[in-house]
């Protein structure tokens, strides 16, 4: 079966569903608290800043502020105003710049809640006035392109920076500098700004359907397994169908035409490897959903012999056609 004909009703459906669905604004701030943070305003100019702009965002709006030496401050939720202006007043500057392990734990967290929501638009900000500790540097890079593979928008505020930060390379305009309250307010308001999607519409006037036509068979199944897949695994870690359908593939890679039987029709082959990739697949999807209940059973008892069903009737029609 040609992959590329398996993307169209997989894109469409996710196209409809996600319009149907009301974007909420979800937003983890990781603050630096460090002891340099204390030198001068940064720390007060910051406080400020975040204060201004979190009185302005909107109702759907979900926040969370982690510190890189106290932990969270508040986990992702609803905004209560007067709670979180209190806590984020009594902020002090002290300790390090343990930078990367926060930026994990703050992707982490919105990968959690994407795991349990699933629709909306995740960003990371991350405000800080140095560059990590020699322990946690090494992790910096790597994170962030990991953070950024997922879908989650990563800005950050270089604060009263003598240069811009290292992470500023990789993030392009999404990388600010502040040197006092109103540009810490500007640049802070910036992450919490609603971003409009852009017209997909091709300039050539091709449709959807001759562009996917367009598509390597390779790519197409890399597009498919990705489509199956959630992607809110925690940073830095490999998500169980990944390793599972690598496995699978070098297998099968590795395994002769020759060593096929004689005497079996080729739809027959077909079947079995389709068969084969849909049980494996469901089988992955179980595991990471036997903790939704009723969806864990789905995946568990449905899916199989829904996708059983397709692959007999896929065979059938071709051997009536060739008959």
């Amino acid at each position: 079966m040609n992959c590329k004909m398996l993307l169209i009703p997989f894109l469409m459906l996710f196209s409809q569903v996600a319009l149907a669905q009301e974007d909420s604004y979800n937003v983890v701030v990781v603050l630096d608290d460090s002891g340099s943070m204390g030198d001068g305003t940064k720390l007060a100019d910051a406080k400020a800043g975040l204060i201004t702009v979190l009185k302005q965002v909107p109702a759907n709006s979900n926040v969370g502020i982690c510190l890189l030496n106290h932990g969270w401050l508040t986990e992702i939720g609803p905004v209560n105003q007067a709670e979180i202006e209190i806590k984020i007043n009594a902020i002090q500057a002290r300790g390090g710049t343990p930078l990367a392990k926060n930026m994990k734990k703050g992707a982490d967290a919105l990968l959690e809640y994407r795991k349990q929501h699933h629709y909306g638009i995740y960003r990371l900000l991350i405000v800080t006035d140095g560059e990590a500790n020699s322990g946690d540097a090494d992790n910096v890079e790597p994170y962030l392109k990991d953070i950024l593979s997922r879908g989650i928008t990563v800005d950050a505020i270089g604060v009263a920076m003598k240069s811009d930060h290292s992470i500023a390379r990789l993030l392009g305009d999404n990388y600010r500098r502040a040197n006092d309250q109103a540009s810490l307010e500007k640049a802070i308001s910036a992450s919490f700004a609603e971003t409009s999607s852009e017209d997909s519409t091709n300039p050539d006037g091709e449709t959807d359907f001759e562009l996917l036509a367009n598509i390597p068979i390779e790519i197409a199944t890399e597009c498919l397994i990705a489509l199956a897949a959630t992607g809110n695994h925690p940073i830095g870690t490999a998500p169980v169908a990944v390793i599972q359908i690598a496995q699978i593939v070098a297998e099968e890679q590795q395994a002769a035409p020759e060593d096929q039987p004689e005497g079996v029709p080729e739809e027959a082959h077909e079947a079995q490897d389709l068969s084969h990739n849909a049980a494996t697949t469901s089988a992955v999807q179980t595991e990471r959903s036997s903790a939704t209940g009723i969806g864990g059973l789905f995946c568990a008892c449905i899916c199989p012999l829904f996708f059983g069903a397709v692959v007999l009737l896929f065979v059938a029609v071709k051997i009536m056609r060739k008959k």
